[in-house]
């Protein structure tokens, strides 16, 4: 499964995101790598749950999990990318980059700005409500 979804990727997607300047850097087993000075972005695959995922982000480091919600909440988008075959995966994630993902993959810093502030708003949100559990169980 790992050289299919790694073959979708580089046919599929990686002449999109070599117009956009953003180069390959790792394509070692289940995992393919692109950058460019302003983007990050991983495909992975995970075989034991047989899902398919693109991290994207400023750099490897501040990258982010894209799921459905994002992509609508953030890009407005309404490409599913989440609980796909590797075929349908690439075929969502392309359609993604070549329209309201685009801009992103070129380094939109304002793009990228808003990313974070969801996902970091998501995150705060997600501790909070862990916070009020406890304090109810205890």
């Amino acid at each position: 499964m790992e050289k299919n979804f790694r073959e979708l990727v580089r046919n599929e997607i990686e002449a999109i995101l070599l117009e956009k300047g953003v180069v390959l850097t790792q394509d070692r087993g289940n995992i393919v790598d692109f950058s460019s000075a302003n983007i990050f972005l991983r495909f992975a695959f995970d075989p034991r749950e047989r899902s398919s995922n693109l991290f994207l982000g400023p750099s490897k480091e501040l990258s982010v999990l894209l799921d459905n919600e994002i992509l609508e909440e953030v890009f407005g988008a309404s490409e599913k990318i989440e609980q796909l075959p590797p075929v349908d995966f690439v075929h969502q994630v392309v359609s993604f980059l070549k329209n309201e993902g685009g801009a992103i993959v070129a380094g939109d810093s304002n793009d990228i700005r808003r990313l974070l502030e969801y996902q970091d708003a998501r995150s705060r949100h997600y501790t909070a409500e862990l916070v009020a559990k406890q304090t109810r169980i205890h």
